[in-house]
């Protein structure tokens, strides 16, 4: 298991998965498409996924490092590759959302480390359909944890 003080890294071989290509979701696709990871947004809403590519740019701009990873757009976490490194929650604050979007992960991609970034509920209760506990983490701007993986804990 990881502590807050445990330097943690992404593990290599594998791709980065973001539930949500909102306002949220678009940003943290891009920090990790800039830093050289392919992401798969799973976006269902239409409007949104066929602007995330130019929102990403803008981000990855932003940032002024080049966009070495490839972004790749969803509309279901079964669409998910098994090979799934990571998957972010950024969706909007609906509990019930959250819970079976993470439930569908766990099924999707066995390896995944989960995380969320909601600031509104606690991590126990976004993972509560996890059967995995060792899974879970949490990542918000007002007080930012480390990410539990099943393969460190």
């Amino acid at each position: 298991m990881l502590t807050s003080t445990t330097e943690w890294r992404l593990p290599e071989g594998g791709p980065v998965a973001v539930l949500g290509g909102g306002l949220m979701g678009h940003a943290l696709a891009a920090i990790f498409i800039a830093h050289g990871c392919d992401v798969t947004c799973v976006e269902s809403d239409p409007t949104n996924r066929e602007s995330l590519a130019e929102r990403v740019d803008v981000v990855v701009e932003q940032l002024s490092l080049p966009s070495r990873g490839v972004l790749r757009s969803v509309t279901t976490v079964g669409e998910l590759d098994a090979s799934t490194r990571l998957v972010i929650d950024a969706v909007s604050e609906r509990l019930d959302l959250k819970q079976r979007l993470f439930a569908d992960v766990e099924t999707v991609c066995p390896d995944a480390a989960l995380a969320t970034n909601t600031s509104v509920f606690r991590v126990g209760d976004v993972a509560s359909l996890v059967l995995d506990r060792s899974r879970r983490s949490s990542r918000s701007s007002k007080a930012p944890t480390p990410i539990l993986s099943s393969s460190q804990g």
